[in-house]
């Protein structure tokens, strides 16, 4: 293969640039699996701590609450590396960081109402990480968008994560 030409200001001839290989997703698989042990735990944790009562209650609440954020910072790095190595359409980039924060929130929340018996309170830190890493994992992977387009994907997904954390904050705001 030839080497690129060099102009006479010392720059590269883009004309003569190799195209980049695509890389293959070692650091977004690895964060799957790290994201995967704090969501197990995370939902282990929650279901055991709705027996607990007393203190033992408010340092299980506490223990939530670093697993929720360690897991929405593991799904932001994932995000990011879809957004920087993959394909995402740039109006999801846009309202990215909202509604990622806005369903962290909506997670943090649903696993304090789970202990105070509500218990189909669940559903939301169970569907909501899961959805933001399988989002992730379709950004990061172009090849998956012949067939499943960028609109559609994004629609579907992101709706369900903007109604599923809406309807957890109402239910906060009704208890």
């Amino acid at each position: 293969m030839a080497r690129p030409r060099v102009t006479p200001g010392g720059r590269f001839c883009a004309a003569d640039a190799v195209p980049a290989k695509p890389t293959r997703p070692y650091g977004a698989l690895l964060l799957c699996v790290v994201a995967g042990w704090l969501y197990r735990d995370l939902i282990v944790n929650v279901v055991a701590s709705a027996a607990v009562h007393g203190p033992t209650a408010v340092a299980d609440g506490i223990g939530n609450l670093i697993l929720v954020f360690q897991l929405w910072v593991v799904l932001a790095v994932l995000l990011w590396l879809g957004r920087s190595r993959g394909k995402m359409p740039d109006r999801v980039a846009g309202a990215l960081i909202p509604m990622h924060l806005f369903a962290g929130i909506a997670v943090a929340r649903s696993t304090g109402l789970y202990s105070t018996r509500v218990p189909w309170v669940i559903v939301f830190p169970m569907l909501i990480p899961p959805l933001i890493a399988t989002y992730a994992m379709w950004a990061r992977l172009p090849q998956l968008h012949v067939r499943l387009p960028g609109r559609p994907v994004s629609v579907a997904i992101w709706g369900a994560v903007l109604v599923l954390s809406t309807v957890s904050m109402v239910l906060a705001l009704g208890h």
